[in-house]
């Protein structure tokens, strides 16, 4: 539990690092600055719900934290700024991350504040309008109304078609937006790994129409062998792996790797359902087992045949997508076995 001690003691600890006096005052500067920045405090409450609860130290940080987060709201809002307590106009991407956090501690939070999210989301895909950064950010706040439940199936697919048809094109070149929070250009922005939400989002949505397009494919390829080569990296975002962007690439693969599709609980694809069934199904069932797999076959079948028939169809996507499956089906044996 290093870290999280880390976590908890962490301005004492930077400050007897930094042995350069001087430099003392613009540590102190930063730490405060992260400590009202939304979007880093989230994401510090999300990895939380990761740690096994009853760890004393561990549980006190968390509600801190929250307790920091819940009385930042931007008074008389629906939602947070970038920064807490800051009095500003609510930021969809700060707030989808705190929901997120939030939700993912069992911590209640306001109905008022995922409609307020949701509402946005559809009146920018009904009007097909939105800036670059909005729609980027609209891949995110997306996948999150998706895991958390606030979204109908029927709202997700209208809001995944209109991301869909914006992004599509930019698939092919691996590129992660950076949202400037301040509006400073100094060090306060968000990088946003559209593309891995996208991919989140197309297999939570449309499984078979997008996810299994070539497109998608190729740029899930491109993440996977990056992963098991020299490492993946957004080319402008500097030579060093991110561990937050395979944070979020673990993510993308393990809501992948379900099996499951997470919109309307229980609203499973056929292909979903067949596969999960047969994983449940006693082998001395030989009927009932053999009736599935051939149902999972002609799934599959008609699959091939939807990415066949697209626009971008290339059979030297194939390949690749047998590398990418088979990644995938390795962590959900690995995590399987250390069940």
């Amino acid at each position: 539990m290093g870290l999280v001690k880390y976590l908890a003691q962490r301005p004492a600890v930077e400050r007897a690092i930094e042995r350069d006096k001087p430099r003392l005052g613009t540590l102190e500067k930063r730490l405060l600055q992260e400590q009202q920045n939304t979007v880093k405090q989230a994401e510090i409450l999300y990895a939380l719900s990761f740690v096994s609860t009853g760890l004393a130290s561990c549980d006190q940080l968390r509600y801190e934290i929250a307790e920091r987060i819940m009385t930042g709201l931007v008074v008389g809002s629906s939602g947070w700024g970038v920064t807490l307590n800051s009095g500003a106009v609510i930021s969809e991407l700060a707030t989808a991350h705190v929901l997120r956090a939030l939700s993912a501690n069992g911590f209640p939070v306001s109905a008022s504040i995922h409609e307020e999210l949701r509402g946005r989301l559809l009146a920018r895909a009904r009007s097909s309008g939105g800036t670059v950064d909005e729609v980027y950010v609209s891949t995110f706040v997306l996948q999150v109304l998706i895991e958390t439940s606030l979204i109908q199936r029927s709202e997700a697919v209208l809001v995944f078609d209109y991301l869909w048809l914006r992004l599509k094109d930019k698939l092919a070149e691996p590129r992660e937006s950076s949202i400037d929070l301040l509006g400073d250009h100094d060090r306060d922005f968000v990088r946003v790994p559209w593309q891995i939400h996208l991919i989140a989002d197309a297999w939570l949505v449309r499984p078979i129409r997008r996810y299994l397009a070539s497109s998608t494919q190729a740029a899930l390829n491109q993440i996977v062998s990056g992963v098991l080569g020299e490492g993946f990296r957004y080319p402008d975002s500097g030579p060093y792996v991110s561990t937050r962007t395979y944070g979020y690439i673990y993510g993308m693969l393990s809501i992948i790797g379900s099996h499951g599709n997470v919109v309307g609980r229980g609203d499973l694809t056929w292909g979903s359902t067949l596969i999960s069934a047969l994983g449940v199904v006693r082998k001395r069932h030989r009927v009932i087992q053999g009736t599935l797999w051939a149902g999972a076959v002609t799934v599959v079948a008609a699959a091939t045949l939807i990415w066949m028939r697209s626009d971008d169809f290339s059979i030297g996507d194939l390949a690749a997508n047998f590398v990418a499956g088979g990644v995938i089906a390795l962590m959900a044996w690995t995590t399987r076995r250390l069940r």
